[in-house]
């Protein structure tokens, strides 16, 4: 692939589960980091590019780009009613909880 830098690196299970968000049924809500591979908003999904930069993020609405987090901004990609608006801002900056099994790295010279 040509123009595309990184997004031929994405699992393809990772796309077919995004896939399956679109399909009719309850509303489902998926956030991922700008930096995923899966980010292909403003490339295959008409608006603007959200830059594969840590801490920006992308809110999925059934598969559909609806909101994002870009450089502690909150911008939207539809027209949404106000408590959809007031969810969305509260989804894109909560923290991440960390892992309990995820052990920080204490640098070189420990046997690496």
């Amino acid at each position: 692939m040509t123009g595309f830098s990184g997004e031929q690196f994405a699992h393809p299970e990772a796309v077919a589960a995004l896939r399956r968000h679109r399909e009719p049924g309850p509303e489902s809500l998926v956030v991922l980091s700008a930096t995923d591979p899966v980010n292909l908003t403003g490339i295959l999904t008409p608006g603007e590019r959200v830059a594969a930069i840590l801490g920006n993020r992308v809110l999925y609405r059934q598969g559909i780009p609806v909101a994002a987090r870009i450089n502690g901004d909150i911008r939207t990609f539809v027209t949404l009613r106000a408590d959809e608006e007031r969810q969305y801002r509260q989804l894109l900056t909560q923290e991440r909880k960390r892992r309990q099994d995820v052990r920080p790295w204490q640098g070189a010279g420990r046997g690496w």
